[in-house]
């Protein structure tokens, strides 16, 4: 059996991704975000903006995690409307 007596260490606070649900400033919430930028950095994708957001009032209880990313071409006529947005968002029951 392995027992744990320390102090978790908190998570930063995440910050707002364009275009995704406001994001929730707690433990989980903060610590998710995290793991899923660590994740990502892992497969050397950068400028990824990830929220997350916990809707503790539904039943039952969820979570949403939420990614997005702005781009642009470098040739401006190959896109002249300027520049795109990507989003994903998966909603998840907690508990």
């Amino acid at each position: 059996m392995t027992s744990n007596n320390g102090r978790s260490v908190p998570c930063a606070p995440q910050s707002q991704a364009q275009r995704c649900p406001k994001l929730s400033d707690t433990p989980l919430a903060n610590c998710s975000a995290a793991r899923a930028r660590q994740v990502l950095s892992a497969y050397q994708v950068a400028n990824i903006d990830v929220s997350v957001a916990e809707d503790t009032t539904s039943v039952p209880a969820k979570v949403t995690i939420c990614a997005s990313y702005t781009f642009g071409f470098t040739a401006p006529p190959l896109l002249p409307v300027g520049t795109l947005d990507l989003i994903s968002r998966v909603t998840l029951p907690l508990g």
